[in-house]
């Protein structure tokens, strides 16, 4: 939102705004990170393929 828009909103707006952002931005306390193991052999397994990289595709020998 440009500062122009913002300087016309009421209190109540503003307010209203940034409790809805808030509440869709809410971190859950009890998420935690993804197991980086898991995570790499996912990113290996995406990036391997041509289709999702638009590379060609590695030569089998």
């Amino acid at each position: 939102m440009p500062p122009s828009e913002a300087k016309a909103l009421s209190m109540w707006e503003y307010e209203a705004l940034l409790w809805n952002w808030n509440d869709a931005h809410d971190l859950d306390a009890d998420a935690s990170a993804p197991d980086p193991e898991v995570t790499q052999a996912l990113l290996d397994k995406i990036n391997a393929d041509p289709r999702l990289t638009g590379r060609e595709p590695a030569a089998v020998n």
